[in-house]
């Protein structure tokens, strides 16, 4: 019983040291805008499968970077 509760007290440690770290990491703006062009290919109605949504996604991320870029005069 006692090596259950030392079990049971470092996984609890280890989801509080993990949550706490997932919510100081920063995330990219490429990332999120990658989640928001694949959120957009999936409201779609055109028949995809999943690699199809992430090529997709991925063409209309590099595309909505150009047109950011291109916006604030960056070459």
């Amino acid at each position: 019983m006692n090596g259950r509760k030392i079990k049971i007290g470092a996984t609890l440690l280890m989801a509080t040291v993990l949550c706490v770290g997932m919510e100081r990491t920063p995330i990219r703006p490429s990332i999120y805008t990658f989640v928001q062009s694949y959120e957009a290919v999936k409201k779609t109605d055109a028949p995809m499968g999943l690699w199809e949504r992430l090529v997709y996604s991925v063409a209309l991320t590099k595309q909505r970077f150009n047109e950011c870029r291109a916006a604030h005069g960056s070459a």
